[in-house]
């Protein structure tokens, strides 16, 4: 009669031992080493580690954000990103917010006003950068943009009345 013994506590385990082991293909028997109870405690015990060293290195990265270099590298990745995107540089991004007088291109408030900088507003079929917009200016010109969209939410409004 086959037996095998956990390696962490020691146990002698009897048929069937796939009920007691888990499987594992690198072994000669194809079962794991240690039993499924000695798997489950290591497990547990991992897990309530992890969240701890998981919740560490969030608090962690949330204080270097805050720092003047972590800003500094935020904005140093969202400008590669913008130029990658829509061909904008820097210089160009600023130039646009000077000529709009950092305000919204649409709704006119300035940037000081929302907790995000001004978005820029470009059209999807082209990829031309039209101006620099606010979130909920630039989420409700994405609508707009349909022409079919705009004629629809055009006739529901009058209706309404």
């Amino acid at each position: 009669m086959p037996e095998k013994t956990c390696a962490k506590c020691g146990v002698v385990y009897k048929e069937p031992l796939e009920k007691w082991f888990h499987k594992n293909c690198t072994n000669k028997d194809k079962l794991a080493c240690q039993c499924k109870k000695c798997v489950a405690i290591y497990k547990a015990r991992r897990y309530k580690k992890d969240v701890k060293y998981k919740a560490n290195i969030y608090a962690a990265n949330k204080r270097y954000k805050q720092t003047k270099k972590g800003k500094e590298r935020q904005r140093v990745w969202n400008r590669k990103r913008t130029t990658e995107t829509y061909g904008l540089t820097p210089i160009d991004y600023n130039r646009m917010w000077v000529k709009q007088k950092g305000c919204c291109a649409i709704c006119g408030r300035h940037q000081d006003e929302f907790k995000r900088k001004l978005a820029i507003d470009h059209n999807h079929e082209t990829g031309q950068v039209r101006g620099l917009l606010c979130t909920r200016c630039n989420t409700l010109v994405e609508g707009v943009a349909d022409k079919n969209f705009m004629q629809s939410a055009l006739e529901y409004l009058n209706n309404a009345e």
